[in-house]
């Protein structure tokens, strides 16, 4: 699920949605049965570190499929992308959430 919605109907229903940090499909699937057992949205978030050891079109494909089995809903986040590249990836491969991070970028 894209996150905005996602974000909307939480301000909407007065409720908070949790980001978790995933290390690898075994951890993806703690927090969707973690988020099924508590019937609660969550988001699936990697950090764009994992672009350098992880192909983020298999991990994401793996994910999605975990996701769609899923009767809550669910986002998958990529964090802190600095590499424009890695961004373009993670958005091919089906993250419904991209935070780029520029702090590392000049000022003006």
């Amino acid at each position: 699920m894209s996150l905005a919605p996602l974000l909307a109907d939480a301000r909407r229903q007065g409720y908070a949605v949790g980001a978790f940090s995933c290390l690898n499909l075994e951890t993806a699937a703690g927090i969707v049965a973690a988020a099924q057992d508590l019937r609660a949205p969550a988001v699936i978030a990697f950090t764009a570190r994992h672009a350098a050891w992880v192909n983020l079109p298999a991990l994401a494909a793996a994910v999605r499929s975990l996701a769609a089995r899923a009767d809550v809903p669910l986002a998958l986040h990529l964090d802190h992308a600095k590499e424009t590249a890695v961004v373009e990836t993670a958005m091919e491969a089906g993250f419904t959430s991209v935070m780029f991070d520029g702090s590392g970028l000049p000022y003006a």
